[in-house]
């Protein structure tokens, strides 16, 4: 599995416009299910579940990790293919799709919004330069966690996965320091939000 799967797949972003689906990729993302177990989860019909695995599963997003048959029935277990999963801004948006192309503004403008809540405050007329810089930003961060893979992944077999989480975090961090693109990216990006830092 995976720790950063890049979203660069207008068919992948779109299989998790629907809620349902962005609902069933993170539990898929911490441990494997059936859709009989889902379904129970989320308290809806398992044809319906089913239905959203599938879509999940056509973006490779999902894999099936396993069968087993339970009472004559065969039980197919699904788990997500990374365990965190991103949005390349830039390319997803240069797509002729309209509703990824809004669905994308949204969210950076959304992102952009929530920062009011740690007293950045930055003004509408100045979203067009917030919007460059955290795309590029967001999207250099992403490229470069998940090309972070262990060069000995025997070695991390049979460790516990909070600790696999927990060295991947701490090597991410390792290698994004190793940028100068990123270093320099990172401390523009700072400096611009310092300016709309109320107290």
């Amino acid at each position: 599995m995976k720790q950063v799967m890049v979203l660069r797949d207008v068919k992948a972003l779109k299989a998790l416009l629907n809620k349902w689906r962005s609902k069933i990729l993170q539990l898929l993302t911490v441990q494997e299910y059936t859709v009989q177990q889902l379904a129970k989860m989320f308290g809806i019909n398992p044809g319906t579940v089913y239905h959203h695995v599938k879509v999940l599963q056509n973006a490779g997003l999902v894999e099936e990790t396993r069968t087993e048959i339970e009472k004559n029935i065969v039980m197919r277990y699904y788990k997500a293919v990374a365990r965190e999963f991103r949005i390349d801004f830039n390319n997803i948006a240069g797509k002729n799709d309209i509703d990824v192309t809004q669905w994308v503004k949204s969210r950076v403008e959304g992102l952009i919004d929530a920062l009011k809540a740690y007293n950045i405050d930055i003004p509408k007329e100045n979203y067009p330069e917030a919007e460059g810089l955290i795309t590029k930003f967001v999207n250099l961060e992403s490229k470069i966690k998940e090309e972070v893979a262990p060069k000995n992944p025997e070695i991390l077999k049979n460790t516990d996965p909070s600790t696999v989480k927990d060295i991947f975090s701490l090597m991410a961090l390792y290698y994004l320091n190793q940028n100068e693109q990123y270093t320099k990216l990172r401390e523009k990006l700072l400096n611009f939000l310092k300016k709309y830092e109320t107290t």
